[in-house]
């Protein structure tokens, strides 16, 4: 499990991740977190965003397009208060997906976003909808 920091004044926006063995009895066993490391090149510009309100499928996740363009080999990740939701390839059956600034019907395949892409959210399949408590993070390799 990988945890994301995303407040607090010597953490904030750092990645940590459990090393304690299974099997884990919660309450019960000490948990064990050592930092993440990232990878050099990660996207820092597109991480703790704000959501915005959705109220109907497919309604704009965040105020701004994604920052960079990822790598074409690369992989986006979306997190949304922390937690990893499906982002859909090329499809709108998923929690979320990206398109373009100009098709937002046209769900974009993963290899394919790049910077200016918007992201979507589909809350009949995420089973909730965004609100502007909620924080979005996009992690990925530029």
């Amino acid at each position: 499990m990988v945890v994301m920091v995303t407040e607090g004044d010597t953490q904030a926006d750092e990645m940590y991740v459990l090393i304690t063995n299974d099997p884990i009895v919660l309450d019960v066993d000490p948990l064990t977190f050592m930092p993440y490391g990232l990878p050099e090149g990660i996207s820092k510009d597109d991480q703790d965003l704000a959501a915005l309100a959705t109220v109907n499928d497919e309604d704009d996740a965040l105020a701004t397009g994604i920052t960079n363009t990822p790598q074409a080999d690369g992989n986006v990740k979306v997190l949304v208060n922390g937690c990893a939701v499906k982002l859909g390839n090329g499809s709108k059956v998923a929690d979320c997906y990206f398109s373009a600034l100009l098709t937002p019907s046209v769900a974009r395949l993963i290899k394919d976003i790049v910077a200016g892409d918007i992201l979507h959210w589909v809350g009949s399949l995420a089973g909730y909808q965004l609100d502007t408590s909620d924080n979005i993070s996009l992690v990925y390799l530029v």
